[in-house]
């Protein structure tokens, strides 16, 4: 049957370790920390938290961040979107900006839209 099919897949999903969680509705106190972790070897970063918006059903919640920081090099610059796009909380990324204009002595400028998702209960 359809159902069996579908619990199968998901079986397959969690087994295979890429599925999270979404974390409980207010995650923010985390999702600050993480983010501090994540961007700690930056030189500097800016946060901006937007309005939550519940997705359909009004069990699901976005949480939209905007951030900027600047690296020394665009290895660091990648490493931290890479660290991002596979932090614990579930997100995703949109609007990435990397500006090399000032040559390859100069700093990385990065911005980024990035969405994370929780659970409301």
């Amino acid at each position: 049957s359809e159902k069996k099919r579908m619990e199968a897949e998901l079986e397959e999903i969690f087994a295979s370790g890429e599925a999270k969680p979404l974390p409980d509705y207010d995650n923010s106190a985390m999702l600050l920390v993480e983010l501090h972790t994540v961007l700690a070897s930056a030189k500097d970063y800016s946060l901006s938290f937007g309005t939550l918006t519940a997705l359909d059903g009004d069990y699901i919640v976005e949480r939209p961040v905007s951030l900027t920081f600047t690296t020394q090099t665009y290895e660091q610059a990648r490493t931290i979107l890479d660290a991002l796009r596979g932090g614990a909380s579930v997100s995703a990324m949109t609007d990435v900006s990397i500006n090399m204009d000032g040559g390859e002595e100069a700093p990385v400028q990065v911005s980024a839209s990035l969405l994370y998702f929780e659970l409301k209960k």
